[in-house]
């Protein structure tokens, strides 16, 4: 039996003078996962017989450029103006814009991933080496053989990557100012177990529980002292929070985006991090959620217990929680969607945000959104289409929702994903599953033990049943399987 067309979408998310990254959390596995860009004006998906598909500016990688008859691609990821699709046979094509990456490389084969700046990209070769294309500046020459081999996982900021390789050492190439150089002391001397990212900085957590932050020293860079017993660190973009093992926590960064440690009576107990863009909540052992970041400040969130979420949502500032009943509690900006519509209907089944907008699915198939209308705040009517809703999908700036005969709508900014689909989009195609959750909308499911986000962990619903198609797996910084991660 023929299944439903699928439809693996790389979505624009990343703004022109605010680029977006994604995180390098641990989830309840332990493991890290690298991390890879997004285009800003085109989309690419992979249809269910294993054809590629875009749109969008053509410049960009959009309508007509990405090259004929290409197939059998395993995944795709994206820079700012182009896409990369790794094949089943290890190979690699390349599109869009020749100075992020859109020239394919020549003669590279045995692929394993597929990593990304904004403008560069990188290729781990099953052999453990690394091949690297797009701009020299943020990462596109590939290291040097003296130490360019024996490579585990990759992560990557705005204009940086790091290597982390099966010794537990690390090294760095791209921007040197915002992470593309490692720390002496780093270099060889700590064995490191993971590595997180902030947008032009990075963090690692070694096996001694120390950790060491490098990179722009506004941006989380600057190394705090005196931290140890380090169980995780969690990143937005321009803050990082450590989790230790008293289950208190230590920030640095931006005090305006969460990177200033709020008051010690409020940060005892804490079992659980999520994050927005500019701000932090974190899950307390008595029920309780602290708030802080989004320029104001650290608070306990009224009203909300966390015993009784089924998932957490992240726009620029502010937080969705779904609760068990089905209705949303928020908090944050209200220009960020941090306040709850009063006419909100109950029997939410899943949450979906932009940069400055929410959108929720309703058990009898509608849809509700609030927040910034350039964002996606204001809904389609029900005349216009906005019914019988399977799945809501969304990028920076932009909702996509798939209907259960698996048309389509947007809406949105009309010129980032929000305008009319192209009649190819719209005549059946099922969008299952998307890389697009990036740096500001995520979702997660909340365990005390496990959070996972839904780029990993992908919801769909089906026979208005959600269903959660890949248990237990790790959400952190992976452009690869994209994410905006939770841990």
């Amino acid at each position: 039996m023929q299944s439903d067309k699928e439809v693996l979408f790389v979505m624009c998310i990343l703004q022109l003078n605010l680029l977006l990254f994604l995180f390098c959390y641990r989830c309840c596995n332990s493991s890290n996962y690298g991390t890879q860009w997004r285009n800003l004006y085109a989309y690419a998906g992979i249809q269910d017989d294993g054809t590629v598909i875009s749109f969008g500016n053509p410049a960009y990688g959009g309508d007509g450029s990405c090259p004929s008859g290409l197939s059998d691609v395993a995944m795709i990821v994206g820079t700012h103006a182009a896409f990369a699709a790794l094949q089943t046979d290890g190979s690699i094509v390349s599109w869009g814009h020749a100075s992020y990456g859109g020239t394919s490389p020549i003669g590279i084969s045995n692929v394993k991933s597929l990593y990304s700046t904004h403008a560069a990209f990188a290729a781990l070769l099953n052999d453990g080496t690394l091949y690297c294309w797009g701009s020299l500046l943020l990462g596109a020459t590939t290291p040097p053989s003296n130490i360019n081999y024996n490579v585990q996982e990759v992560f990557s900021n705005h204009e940086a990557f790091v290597a982390l390789k099966t010794d537990g050492s690390l090294f760095a190439w791209g921007s040197p100012i915002y992470g593309g150089s490692i720390p002496i002391h780093l270099n060889g001397n700590t064995k490191v177990i993971a590595v997180y990212s902030a947008y032009r900085a990075f963090c690692s957590l070694n096996e001694d529980g120390t950790i060491e932050a490098w990179g722009d020293t506004s941006n989380g860079g600057l190394s705090p002292v005196g931290i140890s017993k380090v169980k995780t660190v969690y990143s937005n973009l321009y803050a990082f929070t450590a989790l230790l093992e008293d289950n208190t926590i230590h920030c640095w960064g931006n005090n305006d985006a969460g990177g200033l440690t709020p008051a010690s009576n409020l940060i005892t107990g804490i079992l659980e991090i999520h994050s927005a863009m500019t701000a932090f909540v974190a899950l307390k052992r008595d029920g309780s959620i602290l708030y802080w970041g989004g320029e104001t400040d650290a608070i306990i969130v009224s009203g909300v217990s966390s015993f009784y979420i089924q998932s957490i949502t992240a726009s620029q500032t502010a937080f969705a929680f779904l609760m068990d009943d089905g209705t949303v509690k928020c908090v944050g900006a209200e220009a960020d969607g941090g306040v709850v519509p009063t006419d909100l209907k109950s029997n939410v089944v899943s949450v979906s945000s932009t940069y400055k907008a929410f959108a929720t699915i309703h058990r009898d198939g509608t849809i509700s959104c609030w927040g910034s209308e350039l964002f996606g705040g204001i809904c389609p009517t029900i005349a216009n289409g906005a019914t019988n809703i399977k799945v809501i999908h969304s990028n920076y700036y932009s909702f996509i929702a798939t209907k259960f005969d698996r048309s389509m709508i947007s809406w949105g900014d009309s010129e980032k994903g929000g305008g009319t689909l192209p009649i190819s989009i719209n005549s059946g195609l099922y969008l299952k599953q998307i890389y697009a959750n990036e740096y500001l909308r995520s979702i997660s499911i909340l365990s005390h033990v496990r959070i996972i986000c839904n780029n990993k962990k992908q919801f769909y619903i089906n026979d208005n049943t959600i269903h959660d198609v890949n248990p237990c797996v790790t959400c952190h910084a992976n452009y690869s399987t994209s994410s905006f991660e939770f841990s």
